[in-house]
């Protein structure tokens, strides 16, 4: 899926293809919730997103339940869209235990609904994301997570270049787009 992923697998010269999404689900806009933040990941992926989470009123983490962890909401592919469309700012404290490539569909959805992301500096986070995500580095400070989250829900300009940007980069990656590249690569 990505420079990173083709050379922790042992291919580096294989070509970059990154996952599509639907943008015709994002193409009508919903009224923002003011304050909600939102994670979408698996808790083992995103630990911090917890302690994170816990400084804003309205946050929420779209997940399965996973036994283990504190509680998230499960959700249906619908609801999860009406959730991207209506929250303020997603957040994905990616700490993997091990190098992996974590594309994260979320990270991009919720680009192409509008909604800046601020994600960590880990694996291709960087290489696919950097250009409109807010990118923290690791190891993951809660404290500045929140500074940034708190910078996007009061910074109207911030805000509004963030969602801007996404929305350009989450393009980029219509399955219309990707499946060109796939078919130019299996031709």
């Amino acid at each position: 899926l990505s420079r990173h992923h083709a050379d922790l697998m042992g291919h580096p010269g294989r070509p970059s293809i990154g996952g599509g999404v639907n943008l015709g689900a994002y193409k009508s806009a919903l009224r923002r919730e003011p304050g909600m933040v939102i994670c979408t990941s698996s808790p083992d992926r995103c630990t911090a997103a917890f302690e994170i989470g816990s400084h804003f009123r309205n946050f929420v983490f779209t997940y399965k339940p996973i036994p283990g962890f504190p509680p998230t909401k499960q959700v249906t592919r619908e609801e999860l869209v009406v959730i991207q469309k209506r929250a303020k700012v997603h957040i994905y404290p990616l700490a993997p235990r091990r190098p992996s490539d974590f594309f994260s569909m979320a990270v991009l959805e919720s680009m192409a609904a509008g909604t800046p992301v601020v994600v960590s500096d880990a694996d291709s986070m960087q290489e696919l994301w950097s250009e409109a995500a807010v990118m923290l580095p690791r190891p993951i400070r809660v404290s500045k997570w929140v500074e940034a989250v708190e910078d996007l829900l009061e910074n109207r300009n911030s805000w509004n270049r963030h969602a801007v940007l996404g929305k350009a980069l989450a393009d980029q990656y219509d399955w219309r787009h990707v499946a060109a590249k796939y078919l130019e690569v299996a031709v």
